[in-house]
């Protein structure tokens, strides 16, 4: 069909043919504003297969195999639902039948229950911020070790430039007082 803006020239037609195990799932067409027998693009001969329009036979099967596609995409999404759920409720079973066998027993549950349900907010306040600091300060101290291992090596060489007769303080690459001297 010609177009009016580039005299009796018509624009290109590009095709796109997506495959799966040797089947056509998907053609596009899209006509550019470039005209054939262009450096870039090479005209399409008439009769290939990018130039010619689906027929009824190919439309049919390609929507079929897109029903085919959107029916199996809605049966995993069920299936995927039923194990997700599942799971939750074989959990929940599984805390039921734990706590039915720990009934009217004294153990080592029972006396965990017991002391949490004396515990007020305060104490509870007080032993969670008291766990955090430990676990704070046990974790800075290791970045703190980490970091005089990384930049050890560069003092020592800093060290040696500026007096090459200093002696050793025999600290670990760590930072460390060795065992040895501790005493």
């Amino acid at each position: 069909m010609p177009d009016k803006r580039l005299g009796t020239k018509p624009l290109l037609r590009t095709s796109l043919t997506i495959t799966i195990a040797h089947r056509p799932v998907c053609r596009c067409s899209l006509e550019t504003g470039k005209l054939p027998g262009s450096l870039s693009d090479p005209p399409i001969p008439k009769g290939s297969w990018l130039a010619r329009q689906k027929n009824a036979a190919e439309l049919r099967a390609e929507n079929k195999l897109l029903r085919r596609t959107n029916t199996a995409m809605a049966v995993a999404s069920v299936f995927n639902t039923f194990i997700r759920w599942g799971v939750m409720g074989f959990l929940g079973w599984c805390v039921y039948l734990s706590l039915a066998a720990l009934a009217g027993k004294v153990t080592a549950a029972s006396v965990v229950v017991q002391f949490l349900g004396n515990v007020t907010i305060s104490k509870a306040l007080a032993y969670a911020l008291g766990g955090g600091g430990i676990i704070y300060g046990t974790y800075e101290r290791g970045l703190r070790r980490r970091t005089i291992a990384h930049l050890n090596s560069r003092i020592k060489k800093l060290e040696a430039a500026k007096d090459p007769d200093r002696s050793s303080s025999k600290l670990t690459k760590r930072g460390e007082t060795p065992r040895t001297v501790r005493g």
